[in-house]
């Protein structure tokens, strides 16, 4: 299991200061108002208060920016930790309801981190030691005795509040849990809205997003009736304090109005933070829920990283497959295939086909057996240089928003606009280049909209041979093209001095393999 190391240990350093801050100004405030109480008394002097509030209003200007510029370093560091542990992150974990996890946490929840240097520790610092600060100096303006009740009160209320953010947690709980399945609904409804309305019409293609969010409008109704009981819960906590001091007082024949007022404005004062206290206790759940989220991210399987650092030296691209075994798709499976020949991979669906491609590639790890090139193991080449090894095509190529160019150019950035275009000729995109004056510079968006499946794997085939790899995939790479479209460009991508492995369940003849691989349940 991974241990996160930001929310653990840097986020400890760059929050311990800023924590410590808010402290200070809580003490220091808390004093001025002390320090008011007895200038009214005529203990201390006026200037005393002038003095302190001066101190206090510095101290919480230099703590409140102190705590902005902790917070925008804080981020930076969660960012680059999720970042760094995507690019090891085993292709097998990025199921649907991970994404939309995923995309969460880096689209909401870590941005909701930074309310917590900037805002939450003041409410958590800040809030309670108000109350405690004061409650101590009670003793020395108005008693033992009334002190020891202010603090009665005090916990009363705490307890108050404590009884009604259990209860919210409970219902935030299942709103958080119902909002991830509607996330998850609604990417499924985004992403297959064809098939949905085909199988079950368009009246009933939304029916599995609509019951998920009905489900999330209960749960939200229920958090918004907690919400509102804990609201109530945090008036009468709030009241509760000043108006036993008063009673007590008036019970106990205490009528001299400077005293009453001074005793009255310092329960006013330590009461006033229960109601931030409860504010604030409604975002705790949805930093636990983000938390959570983080862990969950930074604990997904990993790909690890051989001991030894340095490229290994690679004297052919002879590929071993021993005893290969990733259950239920391969078991013990053993092939070699010869650098620079061309091998078909066939097979039905669900035997292992593209399983076999991500073990090859290194995406993931077999449960046994091993992956040999050359005579060195695949898991002792470090994923920088296993990368540059395979060049990699898919049956639906991604289409980056950009031009036709930076997405061709996008396996080996420094080709030039002539190898660029020159590529994009042999993989028939001619007819896409000439529609714009711009050529291979005209702009895509929203993933290759405008574009066809067969010329999005032209883009692909063209990505993926700029890239000039040893080894190259093709995943029903051309399952979209025209029959006549795809020997033409089988034909240039046998002209390649590379190893080639197709898998395909079109005509076999067109790759003309000299070797073909068939697997089978």
């Amino acid at each position: 299991m991974r241990k996160p190391s930001i929310l653990t240990k840097s986020a400890f350093k760059v929050l311990l200061p800023v924590t410590i801050g808010w402290g200070a100004v809580a003490v220091l405030e808390s004093l001025s108002y002390i320090a008011i109480a007895l200038a009214i008394l005529g203990v201390w002097p006026a200037y005393t208060v002038l003095l302190l509030g001066c101190v206090t209003i510095i101290m919480t200007i230099l703590v409140s920016r102190s705590g902005f510029n902790v917070a925008v370093s804080l981020i930076d560091a969660l960012y680059s930790e999720i970042i760094n542990c995507m690019t090891h992150i085993k292709v097998r974990w990025f199921k649907a309801q991970n994404q939309t996890k995923l995309i969460t946490l880096m689209g909401q929840h870590i941005p909701s981190f930074m309310a917590i240097p900037a805002h939450q520790l003041q409410q958590f610092i800040h809030a309670p030691l108000i109350p405690i600060v004061i409650t101590i100096g009670m003793i020395w303006v108005a008693g033992y005795q009334i002190a020891l009740i202010l603090a009665g009160l005090l916990m009363i209320a705490l307890y108050i509040q404590f009884i009604s953010q259990r209860a919210l947690l409970k219902s935030d709980q299942q709103r958080s849990g119902s909002e991830q399945k509607s996330k998850h609904a609604g990417q499924e409804l985004v992403d297959h809205i064809e098939l949905l309305r085909s199988a079950t019409g368009c009246i009933n293609a939304s029916k599995r997003a609509e019951d998920a969010w009905l489900a999330q409008s209960k749960a939200l109704a229920c958090t918004n009736e907690a919400a509102a009981k804990s609201t109530f819960y945090a008036a009468v906590a709030g009241a509760l304090p000043c108006l036993g001091i008063l009673i007590y007082m008036l019970a106990a024949g205490v009528y001299s109005g400077e005293y009453v007022f001074v005793v009255t404005l310092l329960a006013l004062r330590a009461t006033l933070p229960m109601e931030a206290l409860a504010l604030a206790a409604l975002s705790v759940n949805e930093h636990t829920s983000a938390i959570k989220s983080y862990f969950n991210v930074l604990e997904a399987p990993q790909l690890q990283e051989p001991i030894n650092k340095q490229p290994k030296q690679l004297h052919n691209y002879n590929m071993r497959i021993d005893k290969l075994t990733y259950q239920p798709a391969l078991s013990c499976f053993s092939t070699e295939i010869e650098a620079g020949t061309r091998v078909l991979i066939r097979g039905e669906s669900g035997v292992g086909k593209s399983t076999l491609l991500h073990l090859l590639m290194g995406f993931d790890v077999p449960q046994s057996g091993n992956i040999q090139i050359g005579s060195t193991s695949l898991s002792s080449i470090t994923s920088t240089q296993r990368e540059t090894l395979f060049a990699y095509v898919p049956q639906s190529p991604v289409i980056f928003n950009g031009t036709i160019a930076s997405n061709i150019r996008m396996s080996n950035p420094t080709a030039s606009d002539e190898e660029v275009e020159d590529i994009a000729q042999k993989m028939m995109l001619t007819n896409v280049i000439s529609q714009s004056p711009l050529g291979i510079n005209q702009p895509v968006v929203d993933g290759g909209g405008q574009l066809s499946g067969g010329e999005k794997q032209r883009i692909g085939l063209a990505q993926a041979i700029l890239k000039k790899a040893p080894i190259l995939i093709l995943d029903e790479a051309t399952a979209a093209l025209d029959t006549e479209v795809e020997e033409v460009i089988a034909k240039e991508l046998m002209q390649l001095d590379c190893t080639i492995i197709v898998v395909s369940h079109r005509n076999p003849a067109i790759w003309q393999a000299h070797k073909t691989i068939t697997l089978a349940n």
